[in-house]
């Protein structure tokens, strides 16, 4: 089976962000594509963090969170 596979980034790149989002949700709930998070999504992550002291923390759980749904086997490696 074919995928897309989404290189980030879809945050702060033209006028359709939403519309972009949505389709790229669509096609990862129907295992038609898979997204890998960008810099700007990150961005956008830690602005509107309530912790800010714990910033990298927090990004580091977030791209774990990410990881493990594309390699759910890496479980074992993770450390915190």
């Amino acid at each position: 089976m074919r995928q897309v596979i989404f290189l980030g980034d879809f945050i702060g790149r033209g006028p359709k962000i939403r519309e972009v989002l949505l389709i790229a949700k669509n096609m990862v709930n129907k295992g038609a594509a898979l997204v890998v998070t960008g810099k700007h999504e990150l961005d956008t992550v830690a602005y509107h963090a309530e912790d800010s002291a714990n910033l990298g923390h927090f990004l580091k759980l977030i791209m774990i969170k990410i990881l493990l749904r594309i390699k759910p086997q890496l479980i074992n490696l993770v450390k915190i």
